[in-house]
């Protein structure tokens, strides 16, 4: 359910869309201006457990995908604060399933306001994050062209199964 969507001149103009998927994913999405997309587009994901679709603009994310022209793309991954894997939550949803629809909503809205996808889709992430991004780019090879794992928590064993192979080695 889409609770706001309009154009906004700050950081830059863009056309805002924020909502919930599933009822329990929380999302926002800038869209640059037509005369400004350079076909690309940039998805955060929050350290931790992810739960809240602002902490990328805090960093400052957000303005960085404006001024390069892409589509930000940012979403609390599943559940709300720190109330993660609920009754109706699974983990592959926290993992991973909610940050790929949430991706895929994108595409769809691009499609509408561009006229196309975005041919260059970029996922990246801290911590917790950074280990749901390699996850991502390693499921779904056919939506993203890159991926930037931030991760400094050092070696955790008990994501192998939920986030990444890579963190097998």
């Amino acid at each position: 359910a889409v609770d706001t969507q309009e154009w906004r001149n700050e950081p830059l103009r863009h056309f805002y869309i924020h909502g919930v998927l599933n009822g329990d994913t929380a999302f926002r999405l800038l869209l640059p201006a037509r005369d400004q997309w350079r076909n690309r587009m940039i998805q955060y994901l929050q350290g931790g457990l992810g739960g809240d679709e602002n902490a990328g603009s805090l960093a400052g994310h957000d303005r960085y995908a404006a001024a390069n022209g892409a589509v930000y793309v940012e979403s609390s991954q599943g559940h709300a604060g720190t109330a993660a894997f609920e009754e109706d939550d699974t983990p592959e949803e926290i993992a991973y399933e909610a940050s790929y629809a949430v991706a895929m909503y994108a595409q769809a809205r691009c499609v509408e306001l561009f006229g196309r996808p975005a041919e260059y889709v970029y996922v990246f992430g801290d911590s917790g994050g950074g280990h749901r991004a390699s996850g991502l780019i390693e499921r779904f090879p056919e939506l993203y062209d890159g991926a930037m794992p931030c991760v400094g928590a050092g070696v955790l064993r008990v994501p192998w199964y939920l986030f990444s192979i890579y963190e097998q080695c």
